[in-house]
């Protein structure tokens, strides 16, 4: 593969700062005759999962501190060390619900914020069984499950009160590829 004239070359990268989910780095890029530098959030990776029981789906009012808000959202999370995509879905949809996937499809992923962080989600749609177990919840969680028709999820989409990213894609291409 050729590559493009116009991509940066990367000279340098710095960790700045390392949390229990990602990094900060400092990046330098040479473009045309100059330098530039620019911070990057690098981070292992997540799914996001919509979970589907019979004519409902689940999802999570989960409170944001980065909003200073609740909001409804798929059960998602990070991927441990080693931990394979439908590993993670299948754990974080048993932590955060209760629930478990009785059958799991993988049907697309994003790039959330690639402007500042190279997360790639993954997204799945799960089939889940009637009778939940209980959250095992990490420590900064807080989240009550919700139970809502699949065409509710559709009108709260459109309306724009669900406005997470993971969440509102997962919810369309669940309605294009026939499963909502």
């Amino acid at each position: 593969m050729a590559i493009d004239p116009m991509q940066p070359i990367k000279l340098s990268s710095e960790k700045v700062y390392q949390s229990r989910t990602f990094a900060l780095y400092r990046e330098t890029f040479q473009k045309d005759d100059r330098k530039i530098s620019v911070d990057i959030v690098r981070h292992r990776g997540a799914v996001g999962i919509l979970p589907i029981l019979s004519d409902e789906v689940i999802l999570e009012r989960q409170f944001r501190y980065s909003l200073n808000a609740w909001i409804l959202e798929i059960p998602a999370g990070t991927l441990e060390e080693n931990e394979t995509d439908e590993e993670c879905a299948r754990r974080e949809l048993a932590e955060e619900t209760g629930y478990s996937a009785d059958k799991l499809v993988k049907i697309g992923q994003i790039a959330a914020t690639p402007g500042y962080d190279d997360e790639i989600i993954r997204l799945f749609v799960a089939w889940v069984s009637e009778e939940p177990a209980t959250q095992h919840l990490d420590q900064d969680e807080v989240i009550k499950v919700a139970k809502l028709k699949k065409e509710e999820l559709l009108k709260k989409v459109r309306e724009g009160e669900i406005f997470d990213g993971k969440t509102v894609v997962a919810s369309l291409l669940a309605k294009e590829l026939g499963y909502l």
